[in-house]
This record gives structure tokens, C-alpha cells and sequence, in this order.
């Protein structure tokens, strides 16, 4: 069971670096670089896909802390 829980946070751990990397890959064009020297912003796709690899990054480091950390009775 506790092998079951590493796998799901493992996946989630990559899953979420994917999905971070792609949201900084998404602003790239060049009307989006504009709008971010210009403004600051993101685009909205990148900022979602961005803010959801943060929280699947913390969802997974936050389950395999507790697989590791949890005592076995």
C-alpha cells in the first residue's frame, strides 16, 4: 500500500515539473513576450498551467513526505 501512495506522489512530483516547464514554454511567441516585457503578465493558458504544476509539485512532495515520514505499526 505505502509502495501504491510513492508511485501516485512520484507521478504527481512529474507531472507537476512537466506541466511547469510547459507553462514557461507557452509564453514564448512573440505577442506573448511583449505583453510580459510590457506589462508583466502571462498569458492566462500559461499562468493556468503554471500555477498547476506548482500545485501538483507541492500535492506530490507533500505525499511522499508522509509515505516516509509515516510509522509503520
Amino acid at each position: 500500500m505505502t509502495s501504491m501512495i510513492r508511485i501516485l506522489g512520484l507521478l504527481l512530483l512529474v507531472l507537476g515539473i512537466t506541466l511547469f516547464i510547459w507553462g514557461l514554454n507557452v509564453s514564448e511567441g512573440f505577442a506573448d513576450r511583449f505583453m510580459k516585457q510590457m506589462a508583466g503578465k502571462y498569458p492566462e493558458e500559461a499562468k493556468q498551467y503554471i500555477f498547476g504544476g506548482v500545485t501538483m509539485i507541492v500535492l506530490g512532495v507533500g505525499i511522499l513526505a508522509t509515505s516516509f515520514f509515516r510509522r509503520k505499526k
